[in-house]
């Protein structure tokens, strides 16, 4: 991973994820970074094309990284891994940009794990990169011939390991998915895009006993040979802490899924276009204070934005609100989580809003609210 790669790529990633995010200002929230949906969907032709070039130009430069070695063959596994950072579209797990690697006929799948370490990116997209420490899938292992290869990929300031899987096709285990994606790896799901939802229940995170008994192999970190290790001896990927549970990002989000889904599609949001004129920090200090809302200091993505979970504006619980400068506009948003009796209960909260901004002399353009049961309107 060379300066000018990592330079280059910085550029690529800022400039297409200020499109996906683009898109997303405009309304076009639906399969963010599907490439059909966008392209389509851009306003200005030029943007489309930009994005296809910025794709194209991601995905042949991403550096080839050496995952394994099949145990069988000797053959070294070389992956087209976004090692930059977890903001490149590679870790999209609806949509990711990747380059098909060359297997040998006795790989069967490629699992994985990232233990986050420093700042985690802001991302226009939903990012599955794993538990946060390395496990192996006993049902898969447990079958005759079948043993895996556990090796450590830097992923930006984060620390991954990828578990790749060898042996002979069986014939009775269900597939698993690929790292970072949602679909089942081709050889056990099939070849079709089945989905794959990660279960903590399915994995094995004591990887010392698979160690001893030779199941799974290890490659040390940096070592340029891919040189097969047994055994536990020196091994440092055993005993790691972490969670186990499978790690999901979107935006500026980090969470684990057994926590509550800040997208959660049982949700409403209150969704309102307005005109401040001249905005001046005076007024934007006052209206925020009126909403019961910080400034996001830390964040330049988000640096003419606010928000906050409200507990003095009169609003139901847990509603999360969102200032922020839209195209041409700024924007006021109210994510309304959890179960409510009646739309009476939302569309209060979004009278509510237009009240505030009525009494700061705020031209409203328009106000929607979009949930799963309910047109946007």
């Amino acid at each position: 991973m060379t300066a000018d790669w990592l330079a280059r790529r910085a550029e690529i990633v800022a400039e297409g994820n200020d499109l996906l995010y683009r898109a997303e200002e405009m309304d076009l929230a639906s399969d963010l970074s599907d490439d059909v949906w966008l392209v389509r969907r851009l306003p200005d032709p030029d943007d489309a094309v930009r994005w296809a070039l910025l794709r194209d130009e991601y995905r042949d430069l991403l550096p080839d990284v050496t995952v394994a070695r099949c145990p069988d063959t000797g053959a070294v596994v070389r992956w087209a891994i976004d090692t930059g950072g977890l903001d490149g579209w590679f870790w999209d797990s609806n949509y990711p940009v990747r380059r098909a690697p060359e297997l040998p006929p006795t790989w069967l799948a490629m699992t994985g794990a990232v233990a986050l370490r420093g700042e985690v990116a802001w991302v226009p997209f939903r990012c599955r990169p794993g538990p946060r420490v390395p496990y192996v899938v006993p049902r898969l292992l447990r079958e005759d011939g079948v043993r895996a290869v556990i090796a450590q990929v830097p992923i930006g300031t984060h620390v991954g390991w990828a578990v790749s899987y060898f042996g002979p096709l069986p014939s009775t285990v269900d597939g698993i998915g690929i790292w970072g994606r949602m679909t089942m790896s081709p050889p056990l799901g099939g070849g079709g895009h089945e989905y794959f939802f990660f279960d903590v229940e399915d994995n094995d995170y004591d990887l010392g006993p698979w160690l001893e008994s030779g199941k799974l192999l290890w490659i040390a970190p940096d070592d340029d040979t891919a040189t097969l290790r047994e055994g536990v001896a020196g091994c440092p990927y055993r005993g790691l802490e972490g969670s186990h549970l499978a790690t999901l990002i979107d935006g500026y989000d980090v969470w684990d899924d057994s926590e509550d889904d800040p997208y959660v599609e049982s949700r409403d949001v209150v969704h309102v276009e307005f005109d401040p004129g001249a905005l001046t920090p005076e007024v934007l200090a006052r209206l925020c204070e009126a909403l019961d809302l910080e400034p996001l200091v830390d964040r330049p993505r988000e640096e003419n934005a606010v928000r906050g979970v409200t507990t003095g504006f009169e609003l139901p619980p847990d509603t999360r609100l969102r200032l922020f400068r839209g195209t041409g506009e700024w924007r006021l948003e109210a994510d309304c989580k959890g179960e409510f009796p009646a739309h009476e209960v939302v569309d209060a909260v979004r009278e509510r809003l237009l009240g505030v901004l009525t009494a700061f002399g705020f031209g409203v353009v328009r106000s929607r609210v979009y949930g799963p049961d309910r047109m946007p309107r």
